[in-house]
C-alpha cells in the first residue's frame, strides 16, 4: 500500500546550529492538517473514546529530511465464532496407574 503523506505538517531536518536533542523541525497548518483529517476518516481509529490517527515519520530517500504519513495498517480481525463444547473425555479403565 502507498504511504498517504500528511498534509498540514511539514518537518525539516535538524540544522547543525541547534542541540542535539533536537530532532527535526516543524510547520503546522491547522486548515490544511483539519481538511486532510477530515478527507482521510476512513484511516481515523480509537483509543479508550478519544479520536485519532495513527502516524509514522520516515526518513527521506538520500539524505532527504523526515516527513509524516498515516500509518494504515489494520490488523486482520480475528474471525468471531460462537463458543465451542469442549471434546468429551472418554472413560476408560485401562490406566496404567
Amino acid at each position: 500500500m502507498a504511504n498517504i503523506t500528511l498534509k498540514g505538517i511539514r518537518l525539516f531536518p535538524k540544522k547543525d546550529s541547534q542541540p542535539d536533542f533536537v530532532i527535526a523541525s516543524g510547520v503546522l497548518t491547522p486548515d490544511d492538517l483539519n481538511a486532510f483529517l477530515i478527507d482521510n476518516k476512513e484511516h481515523e481509529s480509537e483509543y479508550q473514546g478519544a479520536k485519532q490517527f495513527r502516524i509514522q515519520v520516515l526518513k527521506g530517500k538520500e539524505g532527504g529530511g523526515p516527513y509524516i504519513v498515516l500509518d494504515t495498517y489494520k490488523a486482520a480481525a480475528a474471525p468471531t465464532q460462537g463458543p465451542q463444547e469442549a471434546p468429551a473425555i472418554q472413560e476408560t479403565n485401562d490406566l496404567p496407574f
